[in-house]
């Protein structure tokens, strides 16, 4: 093989044959890391467990707290017990607060389509019509740039929300247990937001918890 782009046989055909770069010999000859080992089945398996039963804790620590007011104004009357619930559910009921979050995007959307859409066709008939490159790019920035960049914003979140519940990745982690690839790989990264999740709502359990001791 040749040691780098500079050495490769097209460029020098004194080496009398075929050439490769020691990088892709390295390549090519390295085996694939196996998709699944018993250490990984392990461990998947003890991160599910763990994750059960953080679920169980918070569902109990729910169960143990007092209710109380919360927020109470003239807008808005809400309990502790109605707040925790509210966060527990949004957190975990992908199959709620994914469907939720899409409606209240529609309705954002439809809201901005509104005002902003007579101003765009005001836009068209009255200062570019007739002018076909005018028109081309007009056309190009609204559903080649701002639509698709739109789109991709809404799907973000919407992965952002379903990333939120810990019984997603439980569902995750059981899929990858069933089909033997449990190996870490970059799309487990998105899995943070579980972790940040979790920590988040057990902190304000937590602190819930704490008061409701002292009061006693």
């Amino acid at each position: 093989y040749a040691n780098s782009a500079a050495e490769d046989p097209m460029r020098i055909p004194s080496i009398g044959r075929a050439g490769i770069r020691e990088a892709t010999y390295k390549y090519l000859t390295t085996a694939p890391e196996a998709e699944c080992t018993q250490a990984s089945l392990i461990m998947a398996g003890g991160a599910c467990a763990l994750y059960l039963y953080m679920l169980g804790n918070q569902v109990l620590g729910v169960l143990d707290a007092k209710d109380g007011p919360f927020i109470y104004n003239r807008f808005l009357e809400l309990s502790k017990l109605d707040a925790l619930w509210a966060a527990f559910v949004m957190k975990e009921c992908f199959l709620i607060s994914v469907p939720v979050y899409y409606i209240l995007a529609a309705c954002l959307l439809a809201v901005v389509a509104i005002l902003v859409g007579p101003i765009l066709i005001a836009y068209h008939t009255f200062a570019i019509k007739g002018k076909p490159s005018a028109e081309k790019a007009f056309r190009k920035a609204v559903y080649g740039d701002i639509l698709p960049a739109v789109k991709s914003q809404v799907i973000l979140f919407a992965s952002l929300m379903l990333n939120l519940s810990t019984s997603w990745r439980v569902i995750c982690i059981a899929e990858q247990i069933y089909n033997k690839k449990v190996n870490a790989s970059v799309k487990d990264f998105e899995f943070t937001l579980t972790t940040v999740a979790n920590l988040m709502f057990t902190l304000v359990l937590l602190m819930m918890l704490g008061h409701q001791d002292e009061e006693e």
